[in-house]
């Protein structure tokens, strides 16, 4: 962060930002974060973390649109991808400007593709689940051992995929 220096003949002189001004005053480097956060300093995560929440957020809103919003709150992937960046820092390599936020944009975008594909499994599921049950007739114990999972969880998710349906409807 800019500070004071002695100058020539003792006298102080302002020491000019080693960043980007930010509209919270924050001007210390990616990479001093980095290191700090890596150190042990939890508050230097926490800037990068706030630092970069709008661009993730703004690009949750770009990865998810509109009908696809129901399955995951943009605001949960965020804090899913920062979660996700706090347990795999120690694999990211700094290499300058902008790949810090490139990282945690990629992080971001997995956060989603893993959300969007649980949606599909969890529908796929469903589908396999109703088909059985009304178009086989198939007993819960029967469709639980399909699934490798207890007669109560599926019918969960038989009641899961009927209020879907009836909402679609």
């Amino acid at each position: 962060m800019g500070g004071v220096v002695q100058g020539a003949g003792g006298t102080r002189v302002p020491q000019k930002p080693t960043g980007p001004i930010r509209e919270d005053g924050d001007t210390q480097p990616t990479e001093d974060l980095l290191a700090r956060w890596r150190d042990g300093d939890t508050s230097a995560g926490g800037i990068l973390f706030r630092r970069y929440q709008p661009q993730l957020r703004a690009l949750a809103h770009r990865l998810f649109p509109g009908p696809l919003r129901r399955i995951a709150d943009e605001e949960d992937l965020v804090q899913d991808a920062c979660v996700e960046a706090c347990h795999s820092l120690r694999r990211f390599e700094y290499r300058g400007d902008g790949s810090f936020q490139g990282w945690l944009f990629a992080i971001l975008e997995n956060q989603v593709w893993n959300r969007w594909r649980r949606e599909c499994a969890q529908r796929r599921d469903i589908r396999r689940v109703i088909e059985a049950r009304y178009l086989e007739g198939k007993r819960w114990e029967v469709i639980s051992e399909e699934f490798g999972r207890s007669p109560e969880a599926m019918q969960m998710l038989l009641l899961r995929g009927l209020r879907n349906l009836r909402k679609a409807l």
